[in-house]
């Protein structure tokens, strides 16, 4: 449960950093259409809750915040050497998991 929950902070830390221009131009070939724009920090912060839900009904509220809390720092910490070293690259843990070709 808790590699499901790390992804799905990935997910959310990723939708999240998606939603602001200077990253999505970073990130992705070409610009997404305005409404998918639009869900983007929605889906975010909705993937961070089903991740604290995820981790709570597994462990126990006291300890699934707690992990969670580090999830987040692991995924954000992930995220942002991503972003800094080579930006395409953000997707790639999300593709592993699918299977999607980048």
């Amino acid at each position: 449960m808790n590699l499901a929950a790390l992804l799905l902070t990935y997910a959310g830390l990723l939708a999240l950093a998606l939603a602001r221009p200077p990253h999505r131009r970073a990130v992705l070939p070409r610009e997404p259409a305005h409404g998918c724009l639009r869900l983007l920090p929605p889906l975010g912060w909705l993937l961070l809750a089903g991740a604290a839900c995820l981790l709570g009904s597994d462990l126990g509220w006291p300890l699934g915040l707690v992990t969670w809390s580090a999830d987040i720092a692991g995924s954000g910490f992930a995220l942002i050497m991503l972003l800094a070293w080579r930006p395409r690259l953000a997707l790639l843990p999300l593709a592993l998991v699918v299977g999607l070709p980048l």
